[in-house]
């Protein structure tokens, strides 16, 4: 059987997009994410932020019947000078209904385009958007009801603050999990969306000022630690803010170095925090004992295993590895005396972070090997060691 993978991940790109970015991040997630691009070219070019507000071919309409304005108006014809600017405001409101005709069409578009890139797999996927492809995802979860995402990533957004999430919910309870709206606080192109949103009612800076206005949600000023708020409730949030304070509209997020750090181990469902504080912990280890330095070693993986990580839920790591050794051996009727036990235990931690620092190396490299680099997963690190040093009977 062709070996399967639990989560499919979509990336929706903006106008006039960087090519690359999409490219980049599958170097990230394609170990462990079906992974899927999706593309639309309606805007492409150096018009494609223009044609994006407003219909291109009306542009001479306006600007005819504006000169016409002006020149009836100079010699002092003010009443066909008044009928020349009410017929320019009709072909600017014609101009930005087209564009917005348009851009609703692309979104039926890129929903034909997931519904078949996605068809099949029985799992919600994870999408990450940006700028307009933010846009995009919003109208599609707003108009069709058997779409639905896991967590939805929003960077460089331009869906109004007020866009009402919550009555896609309530069409839809399983729209999606949650979302996080990475805001850039530098970001220039979604301000300039922000002034012109009176115009284009259905475009927003939310992607500079925060979104979900009206609705129950918390504010991150550090994309790294885990939202201390919803910890003190019963009912954690569903939308999230997080302040990027520096970062522009196609900032460093657009690339691996985000991908690999923030966003694997949010759509893994833990805090990019924790995750780093283990991968840290897994290198120092696996350094020491390459440096043969073994009481320093043993030092920091007493660290790793009498500590309780969001992946062993309410366990330290020891009881956790434990409990997989027993599990496991059951399941390949493998024999276990209890005098090897204890051995097998070390065995298997000093297995483990030696797994965890192989696949951050590997996932280094562009063409790097997925059956090493999977142990990013702390949970498949985990499961990797045991079955690495556990005796496995031949006969199971």
């Amino acid at each position: 059987m062709k070996p399967i993978k639990l989560k499919q991940i979509l990336t929706i790109h903006g106008v006039n997009h960087d090519e690359t970015w999409q490219e980049k991040v599958r170097q990230v997630f394609e170990p462990h994410f079906e992974y899927i691009p999706i593309g639309y070219r309606e805007y492409l070019g150096i018009k494609g932020p223009l044609k994006a507000v407003f219909n291109l071919w009306t542009i001479p309409l306006v600007v005819t019947s504006l000169v016409a304005a002006v020149l009836t108006f100079q010699y002092g014809n003010r009443l066909y000078a008044s009928i020349a600017l009410g017929v320019t405001a009709l072909f600017v409101v014609l101009g930005l209904w087209l564009a917005r005709l348009q851009r609703r069409s692309c979104a039926d578009r890129v929903k034909e385009q997931i519904g078949l890139k996605t068809g099949g797999h029985p799992n919600a996927p994870h999408v990450i958007a940006h700028s307009l492809g933010t846009y995009l995802i919003a109208r599609i979860l707003q108009k069709y009801d058997e779409i639905t995402v896991d967590r939805l990533v929003l960077v460089g957004a331009v869906v109004p603050r007020m866009f009402d999430w919550e009555s896609i919910l309530k069409k839809n309870r399983e729209a999606f999990l949650e979302i996080r709206n990475e805001v850039g606080q530098k970001d220039w192109v979604v301000q300039l969306v922000g002034a012109i949103k009176w115009f284009v009612r259905d475009f927003g800076n939310s992607g500079l000022r925060g979104a979900f206005t009206g609705l129950r949600h918390h504010n991150l000023n550090n994309p790294w630690v885990p939202c201390e708020l919803c910890n003190d409730v019963v009912e954690p949030v569903r939308y999230h803010n997080v302040m990027l304070q520096e970062f522009l509209h196609s900032d460093w997020f657009l690339g691996p170095g985000h991908a690999s750090k923030v966003w694997l181990p949010y759509l893994w469902g833990y805090t990019p925090q924790e995750f780093k504080e283990w991968q840290q912990l897994c290198w120092s280890a696996t350094y020491l004992a390459q440096e043969h330095q073994w009481r320093a070693c043993r030092q920091v993986e007493t660290i790793l295993r009498r500590r309780r990580w969001a992946w062993t839920t309410i366990v330290d790591l020891e009881t956790y590895i434990s409990e997989e050794i027993r599990e496991t051996a059951s399941a390949f009727a493998s024999a276990l005396e209890t005098n090897d036990f204890r051995t097998i235990l070390n065995d298997v931690v000093r297995d483990l972070h030696l797994c965890v620092t192989e696949a951050i190396l590997e996932s280094k490299n562009i063409n790097g090997q997925h059956s090493i680099i999977r142990p990013l997963h702390p949970l498949i690190a985990i499961a990797r060691a045991v079955i690495n040093e556990l005796p496995i009977d031949e006969a199971g």
